[in-house]
């Protein structure tokens, strides 16, 4: 999983998956809500995640 968080700080998560498929997703409300539980798992998986900064 890939986070990009723009110049004023908004946030986009890239989900690549094995096939090649991807999925991005703005940060919003109800991705907040499960970010913590998401970001646990991807530890406990072994996932890389990847946060990119613009400036």
């Amino acid at each position: 999983m890939t986070q990009i968080i723009e110049r004023g700080g908004n946030s986009k998560y890239t989900f690549v998956f094995h096939d090649g498929n991807d999925l991005t997703i703005d940060e919003n409300g109800h991705f907040i809500e499960i970010k913590g539980k998401l970001l646990n798992k991807l530890q406990d998986t072994g996932i890389e995640f990847v946060q990119i900064r613009l400036e």
